[in-house]
């Protein structure tokens, strides 16, 4: 669908925080086998793991504080 309304880059981004090469590169594997069919298709950036970025880490605890403190 994207591509049939005009997408001129893809970025992937396997929702899986963990570093689980088996998760992340079966999700790559599926966009890989869909765009595989094609002649051509746009850009493709695959966006790497996040487990440890500070942005993912403070979201993490912004969203479990509430339960936390509520012990």
């Amino acid at each position: 669908d994207l591509l049939s309304a005009g997408c001129e880059h893809l970025t992937v981004l396997p929702l899986y925080p963990q570093q689980a090469s088996s998760s992340t590169g079966a999700a790559v594997e599926r966009v890989f086998d869909l765009l595989r069919p094609r002649q051509s298709h746009p850009p493709l950036t695959i966006l790497p793991r996040f487990y440890d970025e500070p942005g993912f880490l403070s979201a993490w605890v912004d969203s479990g504080r509430p339960i936390l403190d509520a012990e």
